[in-house]
């Protein structure tokens, strides 16, 4: 967006050549997401608590019993930040800009998707029910 914004006036400010850099905006763009992140990220890691979307925990492992309620969903605030980053320092004139952000909305559908089946219920091959949970699911495979 300030590619598109800000490039045209740069015969008038020179100062506005830099935008033409791509090397100029990419620092930009890391800037801008990492700043995004840490701003927007704990108040988003609170809200994950809030809702409860946390880590299954196997009981069994009394190692990992310190790592429950830990909000597994941190991968939608960097993809955000990423799009929101791009957004504001790509040349939104280019069509592989707007193909990246495509696929990254069409694999936060598919992981969303996948947040959202949290518990299954399967058949096995006897024809009992079986509920698999979240980190379970490379047991099932290997077993079934």
């Amino acid at each position: 967006m300030f590619y598109n914004l800000l490039v045209p006036y740069a015969s008038q400010w020179p100062l506005f050549n830099v935008f033409r850099y791509i090397s100029f905006r990419s620092m930009a763009a890391l800037i801008t997401a990492l700043i995004i992140s840490i701003i927007v990220g704990p108040r988003f890691i609170k809200m994950l608590r809030r809702l409860k979307c946390g880590q299954y925990i196997n009981e069994d492992v009394k190692l990992h019993q310190n790592k429950a309620g830990t909000p597994t969903m941190g991968g939608a605030l960097i993809l955000s930040a990423i799009a929101i980053s791009t957004l504001l320092w790509a040349d939104l004139s280019n069509r592989y800009v707007w193909l990246v952000l495509a696929v990254m909305l069409v694999l936060s559908i598919f992981s969303a998707a996948g947040a959202e089946s949290g518990e299954i219920t399967i058949t096995d091959m006897i024809g009992r029910e079986v509920t698999v949970v979240p980190g379970s699911y490379q047991r099932v495979v290997c077993i079934g």
